[in-house]
């Protein structure tokens, strides 16, 4: 379970937007400590377009030690750092880090948008995660650090590329492609000064870096039939 935890929110608006921006990124728990804002508002609840029920479903405790007690790590966000108060983990390396947990209760703790968390509210967590940011001014909106953090954790947790390559072009479709490149460069004499088996394996090499998919090649096969088709036409017409 990974709960995403405002404490102190000001912003009707800001509550909105980082439920929406946490539902982008497969989360929907949202907890919040002692909030200043109306969760529940109608500007919240516009803000938060598809994302009504994380609102309704927000849980809200008085103070963080309250709430704190059933996590196994929670993870305080803060762009002050000191002697004592130490950055653990970049934004960048918090979704590889979250895997050891992912059968644990997670809490990520983001403070106020004016001051951030407080010292004591810091304490209660058990590391500090840090956004790098530009030294001329690295103080990054609340709604903004919630959706780095909840993209860094889709990233690493939840996203499957396979699935965005689930439709690949099948090798018989390359290979359709690559028949009708050759057979069109053949009606151009292409192969009078290069030699035909040496640009067909580049051309087959090149094909399946670019890993295509159905739409991909598609689109290639009609281009190349066409162009195909063009160059019969024209020979057709210019022969005596």
């Amino acid at each position: 379970m990974l709960d995403i935890v405002l404490v102190e929110v000001e912003g009707e608006e800001n509550v909105g937007s980082i439920a929406r921006i946490i539902m982008n990124f497969s989360l929907d728990r949202l907890i919040l400590i002692n909030p200043k804002a109306n969760h529940l508002s109608q500007s919240s609840l516009n803000y938060a377009v598809h994302a009504k029920e994380i609102l309704r479903n927000a849980l809200v405790f008085k103070n963080i030690s309250d709430y704190i007690i059933n996590s196994d790590i929670s993870i305080a966000f803060t762009k002050r750092i000191g002697q004592f108060r130490k950055k653990d983990l970049l934004s960048y390396d918090l979704g590889k880090f979250l895997k050891r947990y992912q059968n644990k209760n997670v809490s990520l703790i983001f403070g106020n948008e004016k001051y951030g968390l407080k010292s004591n509210d810091i304490e209660l967590c058990d590391l500090i995660c840090y956004i790098p940011a530009s030294e001329k001014f690295s103080s990054i909106n609340l709604a903004q650090s919630v959706g780095i953090i909840s993209y860094e954790i889709y990233k690493n947790l939840f996203y499957d590329p396979k699935t965005e390559k689930s439709n690949l072009a099948e090798r018989n479709e390359l290979n359709e492609i690559l028949d009708k490149t050759i057979s069109f460069l053949n009606e151009l004499d292409y192969f009078k000064n290069t030699r035909e088996k040496r640009l067909k394996n580049y051309l087959k090499k090149l094909l399946f870096r670019i890993n295509p998919d159905k739409d991909d090649a598609i689109i290639l096969n009609n281009l190349i039939t066409r162009i195909n088709g063009i160059i019969k036409r024209i020979k057709r017409n210019t022969l005596p």
